[in-house]
């Protein structure tokens, strides 16, 4: 167990089994990055478990937090960062905390760095290169620090309505949809036709698509994906070979790539690909595939949720 910060202390399982056969250390607060944890740790009943992890008191000195995540690259910890960042805050401000995983070397970094990060406006090399130097092991795994990367990009916050966001996590749909695993539609984005407050400032500087058959809102400016690779942390790529690919900047797109919205009936009925049809007249406005599709200007999205702009009326109102 070694005190990162005053108070903050990262570690390993070992670390965490002492502290919790112990009243020495001053601990209070126990965060566990780990994927499961033995019964004899007391861990609530599954009605407790929420998707904010596991909260309890194995001992009256002793808060514990538990989040079930894998040391994979398809573990998802940026959705989970600010849950881990306010139990940090909770525990230093009563006592002190302990971050810990199974080695101490790639989960229990990862949160450690960002809280660096967050509290101090560090880059992420250097809140890496601050932990390094007490804890000499430390070495979260590449998807951690992508995201981690991410996490910097939009200002150490977690901006689920900032661009960065929205693509990783279209990535990550996408991701358990190729693992085979079922994609709630809670995870897509609500349908603008329903969320758009009409007559408002903020709707007049925002472009709305509209159907042109029965002028439903189908998406928002903000459900749009720019095809530009940003960091290479979105699947999309271009055909080298393919006349459309060239830079001439001639090759105008004819359809925008949106995220999995609400309305999207037949995304939701768990398809690999299909039409989209608009939920107000069921007219065609475009197509999705999971394994992707390309772009009228060459490029490959993956995944595709295609809008195709001839079926579509855009305006501010």
């Amino acid at each position: 167990m070694k005190e990162v910060r005053a108070g903050l202390f990262i570690g390993d399982a070992t670390d965490s089994e002492i502290v919790l056969s112990s009243t020495d250390h001053g601990i209070t607060h126990l965060l566990s990055l780990v994927s499961f944890l033995p019964a004899s740790h007391g861990v609530p009943t599954s009605e407790h478990i929420t998707t904010e992890g596991v909260r309890w008191k194995p001992l009256p000195h002793l808060t514990r937090l538990w989040l079930p995540w894998d040391d994979t690259a398809e573990q998802n910890i940026l959705d989970s960062l600010n849950i881990c960042f306010d139990f940090i805050d909770e525990g230093l401000q009563h006592g002190q905390v302990l971050v810990h995983c199974l080695a101490g070397i790639s989960r229990s970094a990862a949160v450690v760095i960002g809280y660096l990060m967050r509290l101090e406006h560090l880059s992420l090399e250097d809140a890496s290169s601050s932990l390094r130097s007490v804890s000499s092991t430390a070495s979260p795994n590449k998807a951690f620090l992508d995201q981690l990367r991410l996490f910097e990009y939009m200002g150490f916050n977690v901006d689920k309505t900032s661009m960065i966001y929205k693509k990783f996590h279209l990535e990550k749909l996408g991701e358990l949809y190729g693992l085979g695993k079922i994609v709630e539609s809670s995870q897509f984005a609500e349908d603008p036709a329903l969320n758009v407050p009409i007559n408002t400032a903020a709707v007049r500087y925002s472009l709305l698509y509209r159907c042109k058959k029965c002028r439903r809102i189908v998406a928002s400016g903000e459900n749009v994906l720019s095809h530009e690779q940003q960091g290479g942390h979105f699947h999309v790529r271009k055909r080298g070979m393919d006349t459309l690919s060239d830079n001439s900047g001639s090759v105008q797109c004819t359809s925008i790539f949106v995220e999995p919205m609400r309305w999207m009936t037949a995304v939701q009925e768990g398809g690999v690909l299909g039409k989209l049809s608009c939920a107000g007249c069921n007219v065609r406005l475009g197509s999705f595939n999971w394994a992707g599709t390309q772009c009228s200007c060459g490029t490959w999205v993956v995944p595709a949720f295609q809008l195709h702009k001839s079926r579509m009326d855009a305006s501010k109102f």
